[in-house]
This record gives structure tokens, sequence and C-alpha cells, in this order.
């Protein structure tokens, strides 16, 4: 590996700092839509190249939250198109 294709592997791979900044907006974006979402039943999963990583939950009301409010984020996106 030379060293560009290094740089550029360290520019994929995430930063603590960034990672909580960017999950704090991800958690105000998708509390903005449904202020509901109980925020400690929810799990966080820390991928390589994922960003902040992806989120779900055990409890199935939280979880249909999450994806409403995705959803919801989603087809408004879509619409202005």
């Amino acid at each position: 590996m030379d060293n560009s294709e290094e740089q550029d592997h360290r520019i994929d791979l995430p930063h603590k700092p960034n990672f909580e900044k960017l999950r704090e907006a991800f958690i105000n974006l998708l509390s903005s839509v449904d202020p509901t979402i109980d925020w400690s039943k929810v799990h966080w999963d820390h991928q390589t190249g994922e960003g902040f990583g992806s989120c779900t939950s055990d409890d199935p009301e939280t979880k249909q939250k999450l994806k409403a409010a995705y959803v919801t984020l989603n087809t408004g996106q879509s619409d202005e198109r």
C-alpha cells in the first residue's frame, strides 16, 4: 500500500469526537420528528466505514419509533425533488 492509500484509509476511519458530534446531531434530528423516543433503550453499532454506526432497540416500541422517524425523514427528502 502506498502512502496515498494509507491516507485515504485513515480518512475513512471515524474519530471518536466526530462520532459523538454526528450521533448527537442524529439524535436531535430524530427527536425533532418524535420527541418521545427513549434513547436509553437504543443500542449503537459502530462499524468501520459506516460513519457513527447504526442504531436499533430490543424494545419493540422504540424500534418502531426509530423506523418511523427514519421513514418520515427519507419521505420528506424524496418529496422535495
